[in-house]
């Protein structure tokens, strides 16, 4: 399997989870906090993924449709999710609803004490063919990760003592933005799988006694929307806080 590696110096790749992100996060964000509202965990959820049009071409067979991605947390940790199969049979029109919502993800709203604190989650669908999803998902983590440590590294070193958990989350989507495109054009004729463009997902939580409209943990639900192949599918999610 071909890998590659982004540039950047070899003391913030050398682990999951880095001495400049540790530095970073007792610099500007600071120890763990306690939530007034009693919420500690925000969650990403799944509600349903639509088939609008089956990938070309058609007369072939049915789409076996899987999921995955990565995620980054407001003080920077980056991970992965793994994938899963959604649906292995769909058809133009067709929709797997989750009921209850799947959780896809779940981050500690204690991590840090600076707010606005900002979450970012970017979701891979795929058309399941010969295989590939799995290592791009692994090189989509590598490169993120890569990213998000060097904006980190340089913030640290360039604006020490004046970043806000708002700039700080300006800086982790932009690196985010950066290379998850920058990936996926690299990388998307590698293998079999057809990996259709990746979405991300992003909120920003404006303190610790936060609240939806009308009182409410959980979001109004939102679209990805993932064209290619000849093919449409739309994805509707939600974010909700836990206690």
């Amino acid at each position: 399997m071909r890998r590659i590696h982004w540039t950047v110096s070899p003391e913030y790749a050398a682990s999951e989870w880095s001495e400049i992100q540790q530095a970073f996060a007792a610099t500007f964000i600071g120890p763990e906090s306690t939530a007034p509202t009693g919420y500690t965990k925000l969650e990403l959820r799944l509600h349903k993924v639509k088939c609008n049009d089956e990938t070309n071409p058609e007369w072939l067979g049915d789409d076996e449709i899987a999921l995955g991605g990565t995620a980054v947390s407001a003080t920077g940790l980056t991970t992965k999710i793994n994938e899963f199969v959604v649906k292995n049979n769909f058809d133009d029109g067709e929709q797997k609803v989750y009921s209850p919502p799947k959780q896809i993800k779940q981050f500690n709203l204690l991590e840090g004490i600076d707010w606005p604190k900002y979450y970012f989650v970017t979701l891979v669908l795929a058309e399941k063919d010969m295989g590939g999803l799995a290592d791009f998902l692994n090189e989509l983590l590598d490169s993120v990760k890569a990213q998000v440590i060097s904006a980190l590294a340089s913030a640290l070193g360039a604006v020490i003592g004046t970043v806000s958990g708002g700039i700080v989350g300006a800086i982790i989507g932009a690196a985010v933005g950066y290379i998850v495109g920058l990936v996926w054009e690299w990388l998307k004729s590698w293998w079999s799988d057809d990996i259709f463009s990746p979405v991300t997902a992003s909120v920003a939580i404006p303190a610790a006694n936060y609240n939806w409209p009308n009182g409410k943990t959980d979001s109004p639900e939102y679209t990805a929307v993932f064209s290619g192949y000849g093919g449409k599918y739309t994805v509707t999610y939600d974010w909700r806080l836990l206690t």
